[in-house]
């Protein structure tokens, strides 16, 4: 299928001065052009369920607690899944925080001072 396709843009005569010429650069092109097309939004779609676990931790739950609240059978899963599932919840937890802590503070406003006077 994408030998076909190689082959069906070299013979193209519009496009083959740009393949033989730069085909890095055409590919490059030609990538941006499609993701104009399908844009992704940035970043990591939001999760209710994520956000209230990362507001339960901050108040003090532990992650396991955090779990039984979210996940009804959580006790009856064998010792390996409750163990991989507690760090799933410290690696997404560990993100948003890490996430907001590296985002930059609002600058603080300078004050406008009136020029000094020397008498």
């Amino acid at each position: 299928m994408s030998k076909a396709f190689a082959i069906s843009l070299r013979s193209d005569p519009d496009l083959k001065p740009f393949v033989k010429g730069d085909l890095g650069g055409f590919r490059a092109d030609l990538v941006r052009e499609i993701k104009g097309l399908f844009p992704i939004p940035r970043g990591r779609r939001k999760h209710p369920r994520l956000d209230e676990a990362n507001r339960l931790m901050r108040r003090g739950k532990s992650a396991a607690e955090v779990l039984r609240v979210q996940i009804p059978d959580f006790d009856e899963h064998d010792e390996y899944e409750r163990y991989l599932m507690r760090k799933g919840l410290y690696q997404a937890v560990g993100r948003r925080r890490n996430k907001k802590s590296s985002e930059k503070p609002a600058e603080k406003p300078t004050p406008i001072l009136p020029p000094e006077t020397t008498s």
